[in-house]
């Protein structure tokens, strides 16, 4: 397929080297022209040829920046757009056979009176993106207190006592056989001794839980933009200076 075929007008241009040169105009039988713009310091015509490749709307030439930027390898494309700015059917441009339709004279000069400049102005935008960190471990650690308990138990204890009770004489009972004969009599005593026995309980659960909490955190950063100033040729502003 030829390059003729693969263009069309609205395509941005761009040298070998990646420069942007501008949008196509005009699609004719011996070339296009790219605008006016920040490259070319007016409307250019380029041939076919000079295609590298089209792709997704983009138009790549064979040619570099700064073979496009040396004034003598326009002297012929320039030539051409004269002649096709005065309507001149069938004139030769650069070795090569322009074939004028009518009334594109006059949408060239009506472009050139039109042209207009696009500078496109950036800014820089903020966003804010969140990514979690480690603070630390928190550590439940159990440990075994020992401390003194103090507890009352009531125990008993047996004990003896003595008590002489003096007998009426006239109520006294004849003494027994074993009278005046040496007599042991074991009383036994008893007391209650305290055994100190432990168990375990649960005295309570201690329950730890994580939790998440929100809150606002500010934070300042630079941000750049473009701004565009006009700077006026001297002349321009001495007469206005006049004038005004």
């Amino acid at each position: 397929m030829r390059n003729e075929s693969k263009l069309a007008e609205g395509m941005t241009v761009y040298s070998s080297d990646g420069t942007k040169l501008g949008k196509i105009t005009t699609c004719r039988a011996d070339g296009f022209i790219v605008e006016k713009g920040l490259f070319f310091p007016k409307s250019s015509l380029l041939h076919y040829d000079d295609v590298a490749e089209v792709k997704n709307g983009d138009v790549q030439l064979h040619h570099s920046r700064e073979y496009l930027a040396d004034e003598s390898s326009w002297l012929s494309r320039e030539e051409g757009l004269k002649r096709v700015a005065a309507g001149k059917t069938g004139a030769a441009v650069a070795g090569v056979k322009v074939a004028i339709e009518p009334g594109k004279g006059r949408e060239m000069r009506k472009e050139e009176q039109a042209e207009v400049v696009r500078v496109p102005l950036a800014e820089e935008e903020v966003s804010a993106e969140k990514h979690l960190r480690d603070l630390g471990d928190v550590r439940v650690h159990k440990k075994v207190v020992v401390r003194q308990k103090q507890i009352t138990v009531p125990v008993m204890h047996e004990e003896v006592r003595v008590e002489r009770v003096a007998l009426d004489p006239a109520s006294a009972v004849a003494p027994s056989q074993d009278v005046f004969v040496e007599t042991t009599v074991s009383i036994p005593l008893h007391e209650e001794v305290v055994e100190v026995k432990k168990h375990t309980v649960v005295r309570e659960e201690v329950r730890v839980t994580k939790q998440a909490f929100q809150e606002e955190f500010k934070t300042t950063t630079e941000v750049r933009s473009e701004e565009l100033d006009i700077e006026e040729p001297a002349t321009l502003k001495e007469r206005l200076r006049k004038t005004g």
